[in-house]
C-alpha cells in the first residue's frame, strides 16, 4: 500500500533473509532495491496497472535479492484487495530459484545435444517408446542415405528395414 509493505509473513522474511519487522520498515526505495534492476520497470508498471484496476495476468516471475546479495527467482501471484479502507496489492511469493537453475541446465543440455546431433558424421535416430516410428534422425541421414529425413520420421518401420537389402 502506497509503495510500502503493510503485512509480511515469516516465510517471506526467511526466504529473503530479513526479519518481518525489517521488511515492514523498508522505504519504497529500499523495497525497489530488493528487485533486480532489469526487472524493476516491469514490476512497477505491473503493480500500477493492478492498482488502477486493469486486467492483467496475476502470475509473473522476477529476480530479487536476498539480504546476502544473492539472487533469488520469485514466482508471484498478485491481486488487488482492500486493506484498512484503501486499495492494496496482496502478493504470494514462491522461491523458484532451483526450478530456474534446472530449466537453465536443461536448456544447456539440449543445446549441447543439438550441436552434437547436427555435426556428427554418423546416423542416429530416436524411436518413440511404442516403436511405431522414428521421431528424430540426425542430419547425417540425408547425406549418407540420400533420402530426406522427413520421409522416414514417423515411418511405420522405425528401424527402416525396408531400406536394408533383403539378404
Amino acid at each position: 500500500q502506497e509503495d510500502r509493505v503493510v503485512f509480511c509473513n515469516n516465510t517471506y522474511a526467511a526466504m529473503t533473509g530479513y526479519s518481518v519487522d525489517e521488511i515492514l520498515h523498508l522505504s519504497p526505495e529500499q523495497l525497489a532495491s530488493l528487485v533486480h534492476p532489469d526487472d524493476r520497470p516491469g514490476i512497477a508498471e505491473r503493480f500500477r496497472a493492478q492498482l488502477e484496476g486493469k486486467s492483467i495476468d496475476p502470475r509473473f516471475e522476477f529476480r530479487g535479492f536476498k539480504r546476502d546479495g544473492s539472487i533469488i527467482w520469485i514466482e508471484a501471484y498478485a491481486s488487488t484487495i482492500e486493506y484498512n479502507g484503501k486499495s492494496a496489492l496482496q502478493s504470494v511469493y514462491m522461491d523458484i530459484t532451483e526450478r530456474k537453475k534446472a530449466e537453465n541446465a536443461l536448456r544447456e543440455s539440449e543445446e549441447r545435444f543439438r550441436l552434437i546431433a547436427e555435426t556428427i558424421d554418423e546416423i542416429f535416430w530416436i524411436v518413440d517408446e511404442n516403436e511405431t516410428g522414428a521421431i528424430y534422425l540426425s542430419p547425417a541421414y540425408d547425406r549418407i542415405w540420400g533420402y530426406p529425413r522427413e520421409q522416414v520420421v514417423n515411418n511405420s518401420d522405425p528401424f527402416m528395414m525396408d531400406m536394408v537389402h533383403p539378404d
